[in-house]
């Protein structure tokens, strides 16, 4: 079985949105650096409602548009080459 990264639906949201990792970091009051550790599984997002609030504001969606899972997934093939896809949950601590 073959593994291969694939983007984050966070990541695929912005770019059907127009907008950057760095203007959702400035919307949200926190450093650019978090947002990527998002993208990476290395940290899981933690927002009050206002910052949640601007978020759907910025990206102009409601909140039950937001991924739950904001890091990459995983891709997996089988010998096959069947794919199925597995969200990265590795140092989420």
């Amino acid at each position: 079985m073959s593994k291969k990264r694939g983007e984050s639906e966070f990541m695929n949201l912005l770019r059907a949105k127009n907008k950057t990792p760095e203007q959702v970091a400035d919307t949200l009051g926190i450093s650019p650096r978090a947002v990527y550790y998002w993208f990476a599984g290395k940290r899981e997002p933690r927002f009050t409602v206002s910052q949640i609030q601007a978020l759907c504001s910025l990206l102009e969606c409601s909140v039950h548009e937001l991924p739950t899972n904001f890091s990459r997934v995983e891709i997996e093939s089988d010998e096959d080459g069947i794919d199925s896809i597995a969200h990265q949950d590795d140092d989420l601590n």
